[in-house]
């Protein structure tokens, strides 16, 4: 059982902590934004700038997104709570040879399972409405790949996400939830 400093009902557990930083952090980024946008010229909080996002505005958002919505209250909750931290270089001490082939077995039998889920993904027809937003999604994302850099694009759409999103989802929700259930699959599964 919880103890009480570990109640769901605390507003101390970590996952109500977590959820505040992210609220603290949208207010502050939209702070960020507006002061961007001073520097810049440009009104980033506009809906105009958000229904036809130009490359530079796509890169900033991307950016404050990855660092303050996801990045800083995982990394603030992972330092208040020591309990969340992994143990170990990486918590990976308890990986073994039998453990690493069975996820790679999985990966690869998995594999024509993604490919049938994304062919039947497109086979599904969408509205006018979400049909112009794939197609204005599309060109966006062939505008960075053509007008960036490599070492930006991979910043943007591979490092930042990744770490922010591992963070947040596996290093802090996930392991909050696992201390309090002291069960690690319904943490996975949650």
């Amino acid at each position: 059982m919880p103890t009480n400093k570990e109640s769901w009902n605390s507003p101390h557990h970590p996952v109500f902590v977590l959820l505040s930083l992210v609220f603290i952090s949208l207010f502050v980024s939209l702070g960020v934004l507006m002061g961007l946008g001073k520097i810049n010229g440009v009104d980033y909080l506009d809906v105009n700038n958000t229904l036809n996002p130009s490359l530079d505005f796509t890169v900033i958002q991307l950016v404050i997104q990855s660092i303050f919505l996801f990045i800083i209250p995982s990394a603030l909750t992972l330092y208040i709570f020591p309990a969340l931290r992994p143990k170990g270089y990486f918590s990976f001490s308890h990986l073994n040879t039998k453990m690493v082939s069975w996820v790679v077995l999985l990966f690869v039998l998995g594999m024509p399972i993604v490919g049938f889920l994304s062919w039947l993904n497109v086979q599904i027809p969408l509205s006018e409405g979400l049909d112009s937003l794939e197609n204005s999604t599309n060109a966006l994302i062939r505008g960075l790949i053509t007008d960036t850099s490599m070492p930006v694009l991979v910043l943007l759409m591979g490092l930042l996400p990744a770490v922010g999103e591992e963070l947040f989802f596996r290093g802090a929700l996930q392991k909050s939830i696992e201390n309090w259930s002291k069960n690690p699959h319904f943490a996975i599964i949650f």
